[in-house]
């Protein structure tokens, strides 16, 4: 993964390093086990002071998304696979299911039956959304909605919680929520984490703009803000040419027909008139994207059988 920070941003060089790093592991840019670069490597290459590299890995290592590792480096977390050996056999895994069933009284057939059900079961025809932040809530629901054309509602963590065993639905949040739902459902139910939109696919097909040229970032949830705001400052973009604004503040929308370009969500845009310099940024990757089009194309495959 490439980085890209620029001094000449009001945005702290520290934070900048912190929101790409989570966004690169989060959209797999960067992958499980690869060593960033080091410390002083970065320091050189940006004329930063080693510190605030040191101080944005730290950070980032007691988020859970890096590790220390003595006389090597830092590198992106492990991923938990809950077996620590991993190794898994599925044959073994199966036999001693077999062999658990036929331990109660099931017979082979009846077990056959059974699995065969559960793997032509239907697939529900709906997507909950499990996100805390209401903002980004209507955000995950509006990408889902336009991409699969399936019916699409969302719920926070805590109503979630005391809802979920009674709701027949295709679950999905981001991986932001992944503890947390994991903790919910404690494997009982599959749940769909959404990879966000990588640095990389953000800037394919951009041109930068000129010197002069005001770029406006415009959104309801300060995540997307942030996000944006570091995306422009990686190309190179002069801070001073940037205005955010956030359509919960009073006024959001003065001056922006000024602006060259507008960067929105796709919950924003629907807010915005309609102009050819009103540019949609997705939050969800095209990877995810496909497994959600992918699932509802399975839940339409079963209710056209039915």
């Amino acid at each position: 993964m490439k980085l890209w920070l620029s001094k000449n941003s009001d945005v702290p060089m520290k934070e900048q390093l912190v929101t790409q790093i989570r966004l690169g592991i989060a959209s797999e840019d960067l992958a499980h086990d690869e060593k960033l670069p080091s410390r002083q490597e970065i320091a050189r290459r940006f004329k930063i002071h080693p510190n605030t590299v040191s101080n944005a890995y730290q950070e980032l290592a007691e988020s859970g998304l890096l590790e220390f590792r003595q006389g090597s480096g830092f590198y992106v977390k492990r991923a938990n696979s809950g077996n620590p050996d991993g190794n898994v056999d599925l044959r073994a895994l199966v036999t001693r299911f077999f062999n658990r069933a036929n331990s109660l009284g099931f017979s082979d057939e009846e077990i056959k039956s059974a699995l065969t059900a559960r793997l032509n079961s239907e697939t529900p025809k709906s997507f909950l959304v499990i996100e805390s932040n209401r903002q980004l809530r209507e955000i995950l629901i509006d990408e889902i909605r336009e991409a699969t054309k399936a019916r699409v509602y969302g719920i926070s963590l805590e109503d979630f919680e005391n809802e979920y065993s009674e709701i027949d639905a295709n679950f999905v949040a981001s991986f932001s929520e992944k503890p947390n739902v994991d903790e919910v459902l404690k494997k009982k139910k599959p749940c769909i984490y959404l990879k966000p939109n990588s640095v990389s696919e953000a800037l394919r097909g951009e041109s930068r703009p000129s010197k002069d040229s005001l770029i406006a970032v415009v959104s309801g949830w300060d995540g997307f803000l942030l996000m944006a705001k570091t995306f422009l400052v990686a190309a190179q973009v002069d801070s001073d040419s940037i205005i955010v604004r956030n359509t919960n503040e009073e006024g959001w929308n003065r001056g922006l027909e000024s602006a060259w370009i507008i960067i929105c969500d796709s919950y924003t845009a629907r807010c915005l008139p309609a102009r050819e310099n009103v540019r949609k940024f997705r939050v969800i990757s095209e990877d995810s994207i496909k497994e959600l089009r992918a699932t509802s194309l399975k839940a339409s495959h079963h209710a056209g059988k039915e």
